[in-house]
């Protein structure tokens, strides 16, 4: 049985950033869990959805454990460790970390696999309309890119710009979308079209275990790592969740503290703008307008009150 393993988006960094108290520690942390997962779970494929740094390493010890991680990778998989090229992938500057492992032939570049019935398409940030994915007719087809990728009337998170999968007609027969860039862990389903014909397709972003950024306002405690089974004829897709450490682990308290509060007040708003909408919906001269407040059973008891404060109080909402 061949055992492919992917891996989010792992932004290795030598220093400290995005309110992290020892990014360093951190992300090497997950980058030696998810190769003792990948021994673990007998991976001998390992494909990472790219952003493999955010910038270069000026840490000689950090990069050591790198190197060594690496070669492992490179062990367990006989030579078959594959990275996308993400954004931060790319530099003015010179050569990126992502460019110094390809070159020391510790990183494989994005290509296409053909294991068994699973075929395999990788997909590079920005070359997406540029480089088609293969498609074969009689196989399980895998798209691996990096790149924000929804569905028009998807309803969940919103991450700005995005590119939409409903029309992307070669795609069509894809069976599985495995995307990188997006660091928030997600799966979800959608049609894709061609001509008259759709087809279903599973949206996996298996997410970024390190967590770059504390005020992107979206928080989690797992992220994924999809392994995909061939055996023979078959294939199975499991995702593989593994525990982060705890934000009060990770994050300097006083940055969680300011965006809770953010958090709240943007709650808080949204709710008593509720309530206004909820009186505007009643005729007016019926009842006392703090019963009206009150009456209003589907709204958190905190906002009735204070919305019953603000109304005493003579502050126009």
């Amino acid at each position: 049985m061949d055992k492919v393993l992917i891996i989010g988006d792992m932004h290795l960094h030598s220093k400290n950033y995005g309110a992290h108290k020892n990014y360093s520690e951190e992300s090497l942390f997950y980058f030696r869990e998810i190769t003792n997962i990948a021994e673990e779970c007998g991976a001998n494929y390992i494909i990472g959805t790219g952003d493999f740094t955010f910038g270069r390493f000026s840490n000689l010890e950090y990069r050591l454990e790198v190197d060594r991680l690496l070669h492992r990778h490179n062990e367990l998989t006989n030579g078959n460790r594959y990275e996308l090229r993400g954004n931060h992938d790319y530099a003015s500057y010179g050569m990126t970390e992502y460019e110094f492992y390809l070159e020391k032939g510790l990183l494989k570049k994005s290509e296409n696999l053909q294991i068994g019935k699973l075929n395999i398409s990788m997909i590079d940030y920005n070359q997406i309309g540029k480089v088609a994915p293969i498609i074969e007719k009689d196989k399980i087809n895998i798209i691996i890119a990096h790149d924000y990728l929804r569905f028009n009337d998807d309803k969940g998170y919103s991450f700005g710009d995005y590119i939409a999968l409903d029309n992307m007609e070669e795609w069509f027969g894809a069976d599985y979308i495995i995307c990188g860039h997006i660091h928030v862990p997600m799966v979800f389903e959608g049609n894709i079209r061609k001509g008259n014909k759709k087809r279903k397709v599973t949206v996996i972003y298996p997410g970024c275990p390190c967590r770059p950024s504390y005020r992107e306002g979206r928080l989690y405690e797992t992220c994924f790592l999809p392994l995909i089974k061939v055996d023979n004829n078959s294939i199975d897709v499991e995702l593989i969740e593994m525990d982060l450490w705890k934000l009060e682990d990770s994050f300097v308290a006083t940055d969680i503290e300011e965006e809770v509060v953010e958090k709240q007040k943007e709650e808080f708003k949204v709710n008593i703008s509720d309530i206004v909408q909820k009186l505007n919906d009643y005729e007016k001269g019926c009842i006392n307008i703090e019963e009206m407040i009150m009456s209003l059973s589907d709204v958190d008891i905190r906002y009735r009150l204070k919305a019953v404060e603000l109304l005493r109080e003579g502050i126009e909402l």
